[in-house]
């Protein structure tokens, strides 16, 4: 591992949220985009993790829910695009990482291709185990919940295609387009 960023953590973990719900603008290099799930109140979702660089704020945060489908392809993000959102603390969701983002506020600034150009700001944010980041959700419920996690060994990694939805999730979906529909 490099050198410790003067940037970086200090250990200390994620910054507790503010008392208010006041929006506050973020600038986040994105470096997980979970895989759709649905939802009877957004539709299909995904959560996104990143990291924010903002020389204010620095460290991981969780931006959920976003109905990546409905964005117009100008708002669209990659995975190591540097994203501007505005976004209020979700309350529902105790851990300090979690945020709600505003959607029509994404905006795509950057994309840090290849890794050497993300590499300076993800590599103060490396663990080397999940350990502790485990112990801490069991003691504290608003303990740290997302790194980057080197891992020990990759050998027996299986990728298997996702099935499908279930009846329930596909009811979900449809709820949700139908609550759409009625609307119109």
């Amino acid at each position: 591992m490099t050198q410790m960023s003067i940037f970086g953590p200090d250990g200390s973990g994620p910054e507790a949220k503010p008392d208010t719900d006041e929006i506050i603008e973020m600038k986040v290099l994105v470096t997980v985009k979970a895989a759709p799930n649905p939802s009877e109140r957004y539709g299909e979702t995904v959560c996104v993790a990143g990291l924010r660089i903002d020389w204010e704020s620095r460290g991981w945060v969780r931006l959920y829910p976003i109905n990546f489908r409905h964005l117009d392809s100008d708002d669209k993000f990659r995975k190591y695009d540097v994203i501007l959102v505005k976004a209020k603390p979700a309350r529902q969701d105790q851990r300090r990482e979690s945020w709600n983002p505003i959607m029509d506020s994404v905006r795509t600034v950057d994309n840090l291709e290849p890794w050497r150009r993300r590499r300076d700001w993800l590599d103060p944010y490396v663990e080397d185990s999940m350990c502790l980041l485990n112990q801490g959700a069991r003691q504290r419920s608003d303990a740290q919940s997302l790194a980057l996690v080197r891992p020990r060994d990759v050998s027996r990694l299986e990728v298997v295609a996702h099935p499908g939805w279930s009846k329930d999730e596909q009811a979900k979906i449809d709820g949700y387009v139908n609550q759409l529909v009625s609307r119109v």
